[in-house]
Order: C-alpha cells, then structure tokens, then sequence
C-alpha cells in the first residue's frame, strides 16, 4: 500500500520504490535491498570485513531511477554497445508536408548534441535501420545515415502481417550490425530525452521494454494467444536472437487465418504475434520483459477495427513529458512537424 504523507516526510525515512508494476523479480530484488539496508550496519559495528566480502545490491532501473532529461551518466560497460534505431516508414504515413521523417530538424539536434556532450561519434553507440516499401530515392538529412533493409514483397498494410515480417527483418538487420539493444520507431516518432539519455536506459536493465497486457478468456481461446503488446518496443538481445530464427512461411501459416479476425477484435497481428511466439518459447513475458510503454500514444475515439493514433498538431503534449517522468516513456510518437518555437521549448525541455 502506498504510504501515507506523514511517513514519507518522516526524518530517517528511505522509500524505496519501484519504477513500474512490479513483477516477481523486482520484488525479490526489493526485499534483497531491504535486508542490505537493515542488517549492513549491524553486520559492519560487529565485524569490519573487507569490502569484497559484502554482496552488493542489484543493479538496475529499480535501484537506479534512469535521469529524467539534462545530462545523462554513462552506463557502465556502455562502451562499444549500440542500439538500433529501427524505423518502419512509409509515404503513405508521411506529415502534411510528404516529409517521411516528420521531425528531420529534431534529430538533426539530437545528433549534433549527443556529439557534443558524449565526444563520441553518432555511429559508434547508434545504428539506424529503417524498413520502407513505398520510396525509391534515398532521404536526406537524418535517415540519409540508415541502412535500408529488404523490404517485405507486396508492402505492408496497416496493422497487417506484413508489419510483423518487416519488424523481423529489422530485427535481423539490427543483429547483424552487432547491436544490443533494437527500439521500433515510425517517422512521426520525436524523443523526449537526449540520445545518449536513450541509449543509457535501454541498455541499463538488460532486459527488453514491452508494454504488454493479459487478453481476455474469450480471445485466447479464439486464437490460442495470452498477451497483446504496444507495437512499439525495444528488444534486447536475448529476444532479438530468438525473434531472428522466427520463418516468415511458418507465421503466415500460423497466423494469416487469424488475421482479419484479430484485426477485429482490434488485436492487429503486429501486436499480437512475436509477444506470444515468445511466450512459447520462453514462458511468461513477465519473467523477461519490462512491462512499460517506450512511447506515448493517444488514440483517436475508438471505431470499427484498430485503433488510430492521435496526432499532435501543436508540439509535445504535457502529458508526454509527464509520463517520461513518471514512467520512463522515452518517445512521443504522431508529433507534427515542429515550428521555431515549439522545437525551442522541446530542445529546452
């Protein structure tokens, strides 16, 4: 139960809290970190053994809340790590303005000022993959550093099977440019924190960041699945290997019967395939994943089929930056390309 005002304001208090619904492990984790705390300074008035000799706390996003925004510290053994930038594009998602990339301009910055705040190269801790079947010219500006991967025969339909196939490919891509750690992102994606923020905290649990839910009785027994998932995630490496091995004729056998039905039941394959072939192959998601969003979404009012997204004509919403507050969300997705004014109070933000 949460406690109450008084014991929080109260002298001598530590809180210790966890970041998201927890699941097993963290609880464990949570009561391990209580035994240090109550029984180390008795054990050290008793005895006063080399530090060597005391076991340490895990380390992790539980016991080290991520920085929210401003400067971020280095992740230790980040170094020569990278995460893959994995962007599903299309024309026909483009801004009003036929622009792919919605926000070019923003991550131009972003670039710009991982470099100079890190000294590092851009290349050296990022790698961009994008999967798009509707363009024939190479882009400019940010997505001129992407390496495109084969795109899936026939193009990709909106909340389709095909957005599974391109996802896997990116997935491949992602292994095999030596990556740890691969975030799904559209062209209307904008971050909400700096970049050397976002790799920090996608590589510092080590796990994948999944923000997946229960299906109900009636849509398991329809379709043999337990979980449906935010189509935007970020895959670590454990799983980007085991998703890698998934054949595209195997899924489509599986799943293309079900795909109109679950398009209907707004469970579109894209939400619903890789979190529950996992599942199969190695158990609960829970014991694995992180379950939390890696990006903020609104949706439109709710109709017939899947669900729209809402786009964010005037910048990022408040409401955004204050779930990267409160739950870590690192990405706003659907923000319309911004002005002078609304990309200075995001870069200050």
């Amino acid at each position: 139960e949460a406690p109450g005002a008084d014991e929080l304001g109260a002298p001598r208090v530590e809180v210790l809290r966890c970041p998201a619904l927890p699941t097993a492990a963290d609880l464990e984790a949570l009561l391990w970190r209580l035994f240090l705390l109550v029984c180390c300074p008795a054990l050290l008035r008793v005895e006063d053994p080399p530090s060597s000799r005391l076991p340490l706390p895990p380390q992790g996003p539980l016991f080290a809340p991520p920085p929210r925004g401003g400067a971020s510290a280095s992740v230790g053994g980040a170094g020569g790590r990278r995460v893959a930038l994995c962007f599903l594009t299309s024309a026909r998602a483009a801004s009003s303005d036929g622009a792919v990339l919605w926000n070019d301009a923003a991550w131009q910055c972003l670039v710009q000022d991982f470099e100079e705040r890190t000294a590092e190269s851009f290349e050296s801790a990022f790698r961009v993959l994008r999967h798009d079947d509707s363009l024939a010219d190479a882009p400019q500006g940010f997505l001129g550093r992407a390496a495109h991967v084969e795109p899936v025969p026939g193009g990709t339909e909106r909340a389709g099977l095909s957005l599974v196939f391109a996802e896997l490919r990116l997935v491949r891509a992602a292994l095999e440019q030596g990556c740890d750690c691969a975030v799904l992102l559209s062209g209307s994606c904008l971050p909400l924190c700096p970049l050397d923020a976002l790799r920090d905290e996608l590589l510092r649990g080590g796990r994948s960041i999944v923000q997946y839910h229960f299906c109900r009785g009636g849509h398991q027994r329809l379709f043999g699945i337990e979980y449906g998932a935010l189509q935007w995630k970020a895959w670590h490496r454990q799983e980007l290997e085991l998703l890698a091995q998934l054949k595209d004729e195997e899924l489509a056998g599986r799943w293309g019967q079900h795909e109109e039905a679950l398009k209907k039941y707004n469970l579109p394959p894209d939400e619903a395939v890789l979190v529950n072939e996992l599942r199969e192959r190695i158990g609960p998601l829970e014991t694995r994943c992180e379950r939390r969003p890696t990006t903020y979404v609104e949706w439109e009012e709710q109709g017939e089929g899947p669900k729209h997204a809402r786009t964010f004509s005037e910048g990022v919403p408040e409401a955004a930056w204050q779930a990267r507050a409160e739950q870590g969300v690192l990405i706003c997705r659907k923000v319309a390309a911004l002005g002078p004014e609304s990309l200075g109070e995001w870069r200050a933000r």
